[in-house]
């Protein structure tokens, strides 16, 4: 699946195996079978049979109106008949994995009861997503749901203190935004290391791991998983409605959803209001206590209301932000030329050159380069002694005439930054070899030939400048390696006789650096 950010990188109490939760020997078998195309009910059964409670539900869940059999069924063998044994199979596998989790204990702020009702709303109302999207998918959506918030359980049981710090700091129910902000990482994180260790498939893992951020987790390449990842995300909306204060934001997220689903507002708020029902019948099969059930029409009452109020502010708010556009935007480049700008000479900072530098070197790591990437470094013959013999602002109009020279003889492709004191440097990409040496040769003579005028005496300039090239790195610590070349090279060119070009002959990650 691909993903636009990386994987946080996990604590050991969620990445380590010995310290995530065991998967429980019925799942074991369950998951086991479930690889083998002939397996039979017959050996199902047997499984079911070293587990009276996981049977009892499965057959309570038969005949809940969650499936709506015509007939009351008294063994799984006929339920299975009725229902197939996929569906028999999927929701043994979630009964199975929730009865091995931690119903209290862990952190003295987690509201397991909350999370558990949670958890089964989003099942239920994946479930019935499913059956009017894809039937074939509502048993995995049901699971998937069942799951959805897994990780934040297993961080309340294993790293309680460490959990206790982001409910601590959020209102209501903690989101992964402010689970990332405070850990570094979030319960989708968790989640994925915890069904990895468990060898769940992905087409249950998947939907999981990435319901909760559709920008940091684009949809999957196989199209079945994609549209479970849709399902799930669509029920988490129905969730936020009916648990969380921002109504009219999840019910507006959920309108814009729907269509990829096939879905018309109409279907989706009849949806909303049938899930009152199912979620409490849910919920009693779970043997979790209900409490009071909310009334679902009041609340898609509310969340329009809020929808509505939205609306009309946004259209407000529109005449308002037209007037403070320009303004904003003058302000943004200002600040971004703050950010990454030389007050200076006008060049890029330190900071822009690193950023650029690594990115040019991850662009590389993802695609083939035509031409190598170009590194100059350079800096100013003797420019410390004029400094302290002339003073600072004659320090400063030397600076800023070599940064005029720089960027006079650079390509518009080329990034020329000052990255400290006396110090220069260029990225150059799709250039070699030669077209470095070419490129550092022009800058010299052209810096070699500008007299200032210092408190009434002409100075001649001089650089020396070292290069390096890279053509296919394979990691980013390359940008690294590249600059130390480059800068190693620039103190062959100063040991020279100053005034001189040194360029390594071959690409840092072909056969090493020379001069």
């Amino acid at each position: 699946m691909p993903t636009s950010t990386p994987p946080a990188k996990l604590p050991k109490e969620f990445a380590n195996a010995e310290n995530l939760p065991s998967l429980p020997a019925v799942a074991m078998e369950i998951l086991r079978l479930s690889e083998d195309d002939d397996a039979a009910f017959s050996e199902y059964a047997t499984v079911f049979s070293r587990d009276p409670v996981l049977a009892a539900k499965l057959l309570k869940l038969a005949n809940s109106p969650l499936f709506g059999l015509s007939r009351q069924v008294t063994d799984l063998e006929e339920a299975t008949g009725l229902l197939g044994l996929r569906t028999v199979q999927i929701m043994a596998l979630g009964f199975s994995l929730v009865s091995g989790l931690p119903q209290e204990g862990g952190s003295s702020s987690f509201a397991y009861h909350a999370y558990w009702q949670r958890s089964l709303l989003f099942a239920v109302a994946g479930r019935e997503l499913g059956m009017q999207v894809d039937r074939s998918l509502a048993d995995e959506a049901f699971l998937g749901g069942l799951l959805s918030h897994l990780g934040q359980l297993v961080m309340a049981h294993g790293a309680p203190l460490k959990y206790e710090r982001v409910l601590r700091r959020c209102n209501g129910w903690p989101t992964a935004a402010e689970e990332r902000r405070t850990l570094g990482f979030d319960h989708h994180d968790v989640a994925d290391s915890v069904l990895r260790h468990w060898n769940i498939p992905d087409p249950i893992r998947v939907p999981v791991v990435s319901w909760g951020d559709a920008e940091r987790f684009p949809p999957s390449d196989d199209a079945r998983i994609a549209t479970l990842q849709t399902l799930m995300r669509c029920a988490a909306h129905i969730v936020a409605i009916a648990c969380d204060e921002a109504k009219g934001v999840a019910l507006s997220e959920l309108h814009a959803a729907a269509p990829a689903l096939g879905l018309e507002t109409q279907q989706i708020d009849t949806l909303i209001l049938v899930l009152e029902h199912r979620a409490h019948d849910a919920m009693e099969m779970m043997e979790i206590p209900a409490g009071e059930t909310p009334d679902h029409y009041a609340l898609l009452s509310k969340a329009r209301e809020q929808m509505m109020q939205i609306s009309i502010g946004t259209a407000a708010d529109l005449n308002r932000a037209e007037r403070r556009s320009a303004t904003l935007e003058s302000h943004v480049r200002r600040l971004s030329q703050q950010l990454t700008r030389d007050p200076l000479t006008g060049l890029g900072n330190r900071s822009h050159f690193d950023d650029v530098l690594h990115d040019e070197v991850a662009h590389r790591m993802r695609r083939d380069a035509d031409k190598s990437l170009g590194l100059l470094v350079l800096d100013i013959d003797g420019f410390k002694s004029l400094n302290d013999t002339h003073g600072h602002p004659a320090g400063d109009e030397i600076l800023r005439t070599v940064g005029q020279a720089i960027s006079g003889t650079s390509r518009t492709s080329d990034v020329p930054a000052r990255i400290g004191g006396d110090e220069f440097a260029v990225i150059a990409p799709s250039t070699d070899v030669d077209g470095l040496r070419g490129f550092a040769e022009r800058l010299r003579r052209f810096v070699s030939g500008l007299e200032i005028n210092i408190q009434g005496r002409t100075h001649r300039i001089t650089v020396s400048i070292g290069g390096a090239t890279l053509v296919k790195p394979d990691c980013a610590d390359e940008a690294k390696r590249l600059f130390e070349t480059a800068d190693r090279q620039l103190y062959l060119a100063k040991q020279a006789g100053r005034d001189r070009v040194a360029i390594a002959v071959t690409p840092i990650d072909q056969e090493g650096a020379g001069a």
